[in-house]
């Protein structure tokens, strides 16, 4: 029992790697042209809110530090919601498997020649 460790070493850095593809999606997310302002308003207000002195939450409410993790969480989800699905889905795939040229797609004409 001496031997046995008190957390999956395994699954700590799977979600690492999630939290830094999370990062980094929101991210170009954030910088992208087709996101919407208003979308990117959401971001912002969340930052705001967590760097806010004061807590616009009464004390009923107010668990802190939790309330400010359940807002950066809501506002963080709800911005990658918002953000145009395809745009989401193109990032995703070029943050896990890298940028890579197939995904340009080469229209052209060919011919089968034969040597008979």
């Amino acid at each position: 029992m001496a031997n046995q460790k008190p957390y999956d070493e395994g699954a700590i850095s799977k979600l690492l790697i999630a939290l830094q593809r999370n990062l980094q999606l929101i991210w170009k997310l954030f910088r992208h042209p087709q996101v919407p302002f208003w979308v990117k308003g959401i971001l912002v207000l969340t930052a705001l809110y967590w760097f806010n002195p004061v807590d616009p939450l009464p004390p009923p409410l107010n668990f802190f530090p939790f309330d400010d993790m359940l807002a950066i969480l809501l506002g963080t989800k709800l911005f990658v919601e918002l953000a145009p699905a395809d745009l989401v889905n193109t990032l995703r795939r070029k943050i896990e498997f890298g940028d890579s040229a197939d995904d340009e797609v080469i229209d052209s004409v060919y011919r089968i020649l034969d040597d008979e």
